[in-house]
């Protein structure tokens, strides 16, 4: 299932995750790095989305928000943890995960 699929089928709005990775103190220095167009190992920027190893790197503050939304997506919800975890692993990224 393509990306943006998922985010849609879980209804994530990612238009301020930028502002709460320069907000993060973990992602911070990784995306104003980016942004100056240093290059960082495993990291990359898409539409202004911090990426990692090309999955969508979830600020820290939505990470609960992410797997309660999968949980209850029309796509792929209402399974147990692992199957949680494993679909959320498969798209997203997250210190952690």
């Amino acid at each position: 299932m393509p990306l943006t699929t998922m985010l849609n089928s879980c209804m994530q709005e990612t238009f301020d995750w930028p502002r709460l990775y320069k907000r993060n103190p973990k992602s911070s220095h990784t995306y104003y790095m980016l942004l100056e167009g240093q290059q960082v190992p495993s990291f990359h920027l898409q539409d202004a989305l911090l990426c990692h190893m090309g999955h969508l790197s979830v600020p820290s503050s939505e990470c609960e928000n992410m797997i309660w939304e999968t949980h209850y997506s029309q796509v792929d919800g209402h399974f147990g943890v692992k199957k949680i975890v494993e679909v959320v692993h498969n798209y997203f990224y997250w210190l952690n995960l």
